[in-house]
Protein backbone atom coordinates (compact mmCIF):
# COMPACT_ATOMS: atom_id res chain seq x y z
CA UNK A 1 0.00 0.00 0.00
CA UNK A 2 2.81 2.28 0.80
CA UNK A 3 4.19 2.57 -2.93
CA UNK A 4 0.76 2.28 -4.16
CA UNK A 5 -0.08 6.09 -4.06
CA UNK A 6 3.21 7.03 -5.71
CA UNK A 7 2.49 5.02 -8.41
CA UNK A 8 -0.69 6.17 -8.05
CA UNK A 9 0.02 10.17 -8.85
CA UNK A 10 3.44 9.19 -11.79
CA UNK A 11 -0.05 7.29 -13.47
CA UNK A 12 -2.03 10.71 -13.42
CA UNK A 13 0.59 13.07 -13.89
CA UNK A 14 1.38 10.77 -17.28
CA UNK A 15 -2.29 10.55 -18.08
CA UNK A 16 -2.24 14.25 -17.72
CA UNK A 17 0.52 15.05 -19.94
CA UNK A 18 -1.03 12.51 -22.58
CA UNK A 19 -4.17 14.91 -22.61
CA UNK A 20 -2.12 18.08 -22.70
CA UNK A 21 -0.43 17.00 -25.44
CA UNK A 22 -3.94 15.68 -27.17
CA UNK A 23 -5.68 18.67 -26.33
CA UNK A 24 -2.74 20.96 -28.33
CA UNK A 25 -3.53 18.28 -31.32
CA UNK A 26 -7.24 19.39 -31.38
CA UNK A 27 -7.00 23.04 -31.09
CA UNK A 28 -4.20 21.97 -33.88
CA UNK A 29 -7.22 20.48 -35.84
CA UNK A 30 -8.81 23.10 -37.58
CA UNK A 31 -5.67 23.54 -39.38
CA UNK A 32 -5.26 20.15 -40.56
CA UNK A 33 -8.58 19.44 -42.06
CA UNK A 34 -7.84 21.96 -44.60
CA UNK A 35 -4.82 19.93 -45.84
CA UNK A 36 -5.32 16.94 -48.63
CA UNK A 37 -6.51 13.72 -46.94
CA UNK A 38 -2.73 12.04 -47.63
CA UNK A 39 -0.95 15.42 -45.85
CA UNK A 40 -3.78 14.82 -43.39
CA UNK A 41 -3.30 11.22 -42.57
CA UNK A 42 0.87 12.32 -42.60
CA UNK A 43 0.34 15.33 -40.34
CA UNK A 44 -1.98 12.96 -37.63
CA UNK A 45 0.59 10.32 -37.48
CA UNK A 46 3.04 12.61 -36.60
CA UNK A 47 1.69 14.16 -34.19
CA UNK A 48 0.85 11.05 -32.58
CA UNK A 49 3.79 10.29 -33.02
CA UNK A 50 5.17 12.96 -30.97
CA UNK A 51 2.14 12.51 -28.67
CA UNK A 52 3.39 8.81 -28.09
CA UNK A 53 7.20 10.55 -27.64
CA UNK A 54 6.00 12.80 -25.35
CA UNK A 55 4.40 10.30 -23.38
CA UNK A 56 7.40 7.99 -22.90
CA UNK A 57 9.37 11.17 -21.46
CA UNK A 58 6.85 10.73 -18.28
CA UNK A 59 7.20 7.46 -17.36
CA UNK A 60 5.80 6.02 -14.08
CA UNK A 61 6.68 3.29 -12.18
CA UNK A 62 4.83 0.38 -11.56
CA UNK A 63 7.28 -1.89 -9.34
CA UNK A 64 10.89 -0.91 -8.23
CA UNK A 65 12.17 -1.09 -11.92
CA UNK A 66 9.28 -1.71 -14.13
CA UNK A 67 8.01 1.64 -15.93
CA UNK A 68 4.66 2.40 -17.82
CA UNK A 69 4.12 5.25 -19.88
CA UNK A 70 0.77 6.16 -21.74
CA UNK A 71 2.71 5.46 -25.76
CA UNK A 72 0.30 2.63 -26.69
CA UNK A 73 -2.80 4.97 -26.02
CA UNK A 74 -1.55 7.58 -28.40
CA UNK A 75 0.15 4.85 -31.00
CA UNK A 76 -3.58 3.26 -31.21
CA UNK A 77 -5.65 6.37 -31.46
CA UNK A 78 -3.84 7.85 -34.52
CA UNK A 79 -5.67 4.71 -36.23
CA UNK A 80 -9.31 6.17 -34.96
CA UNK A 81 -8.64 9.48 -35.89
CA UNK A 82 -6.18 9.55 -39.04
CA UNK A 83 -6.62 6.22 -40.42
CA UNK A 84 -4.04 2.95 -40.61
CA UNK A 85 -1.37 4.88 -42.38
CA UNK A 86 -1.75 7.06 -39.49
CA UNK A 87 -1.18 4.98 -36.71
CA UNK A 88 2.15 3.13 -38.69
CA UNK A 89 3.51 6.53 -39.10
CA UNK A 90 3.15 7.09 -35.08
CA UNK A 91 4.51 3.39 -34.57
CA UNK A 92 7.16 3.58 -36.62
CA UNK A 93 8.18 7.31 -35.21
CA UNK A 94 7.26 6.24 -31.24
CA UNK A 95 9.61 2.70 -32.08
CA UNK A 96 12.60 4.37 -33.09
CA UNK A 97 12.67 6.66 -30.41
CA UNK A 98 12.17 3.59 -27.85
CA UNK A 99 14.97 1.91 -29.53
CA UNK A 100 17.15 4.54 -29.14
CA UNK A 101 16.86 4.98 -25.05
CA UNK A 102 18.29 2.30 -22.26
CA UNK A 103 16.23 -0.29 -21.17
CA UNK A 104 15.07 -3.23 -22.68
CA UNK A 105 13.72 -1.39 -26.17
CA UNK A 106 12.49 -4.70 -27.53
CA UNK A 107 9.62 -5.22 -25.56
CA UNK A 108 8.61 -1.90 -25.72
CA UNK A 109 8.92 -2.08 -29.75
CA UNK A 110 6.83 -4.82 -29.44
CA UNK A 111 4.69 -3.29 -27.56
CA UNK A 112 4.09 -0.64 -29.79
CA UNK A 113 3.96 -2.22 -32.96
CA UNK A 114 1.34 -4.70 -31.70
CA UNK A 115 -1.09 -2.07 -30.32
CA UNK A 116 -0.66 -0.47 -33.60
CA UNK A 117 -1.64 -3.88 -34.78
CA UNK A 118 -4.41 -4.62 -32.68
CA UNK A 119 -5.60 -0.93 -33.19
CA UNK A 120 -5.47 -1.66 -37.46
CA UNK A 121 -7.90 -4.73 -36.90
CA UNK A 122 -10.28 -2.78 -34.82
CA UNK A 123 -10.55 0.16 -37.22
CA UNK A 124 -10.81 -2.63 -39.86
CA UNK A 125 -13.83 -4.58 -38.27
CA UNK A 126 -15.50 -1.12 -37.29
CA UNK A 127 -15.04 1.15 -40.20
Amino acid sequence: MRNFIPTLLDGFASLVTLMGLTLVLVLVLRHLRTLPVLRQRLAFGCAFGAIAIGAMLVPFEISPGVYGDMRNVAVAGAVFTGGPWSSLIAAVMASVYRLTQPGEAIAGTIGILSSAGIAMLLHRIWF
